[in-house]
């Protein structure tokens, strides 16, 4: 069946007040609530719900039923806030940063590489200072780098870095025209 996922980041006032929505094709809202603190972002792929949660430093990962979703995998990011995800050849690329917000623009962040496999952290790929968006083109994940103006090109083949191209300040997200 078809879903709509909703990352709901809850109150920064109280935690574990994140939540996930899902939305079917009759309209029908199911709301799973105390997801954790800050739920930044949610990406479907195959029967999985990946969910990034900011302000817990992890990501969970749900098998998705039509009744629920069951919690299968928590997975740290070390102290790292991931931000967006995007998901090719079963693995899951998370953008992080550190969350101590007093060392920016200086500390660079990553692009967390976890297998669907075994729910474990295989690469860190260090990029720009706070990536956010994401952008999947011709076996290449770009990563807008929002805490200077670079644009990471990393090689989803080898997993790294291929290119830092400058762009206006701040980037934020990415989009391609077909």
């Amino acid at each position: 069946a078809s879903h709509v996922f909703v990352a709901g980041e809850g109150s920064f006032y109280e935690p574990g007040s994140g939540s996930i929505s899902r939305i079917d094709a009759d309209g029908q809202i199911d709301i799973f609530e105390n997801v954790g603190s800050v739920v930044h972002a949610v990406e479907a792929y195959q029967n999985m719900l990946l969910v990034s949660i900011n302000g817990d430093y992890k990501v969970q990962i749900y098998n998705i039923f039509e009744e629920s979703l069951d919690l299968v995998a928590e997975v740290s990011m070390n102290g790292q806030s991931p931000r967006e995800i995007f998901v090719t050849n079963h693995k899951a690329y998370v953008t992080t940063w550190d969350p101590d917000w007093t060392v920016y623009p200086n500390v660079d962040g990553y692009v967390k590489v976890i297998s669907l496999d075994n729910f474990q952290v295989e690469e860190s790929i260090q990029v720009g200072v706070m990536p956010e968006g994401l952008l999947y083109n011709n076996g290449y994940l770009w990563v807008a780098n929002s805490g200077e103006s670079t644009v990471s090109k990393i090689d989803v083949a080898s997993d790294m870095v291929q290119d830092e191209v400058y762009v206006s300040e701040g980037p934020l997200f990415l989009s391609e025209l077909n």
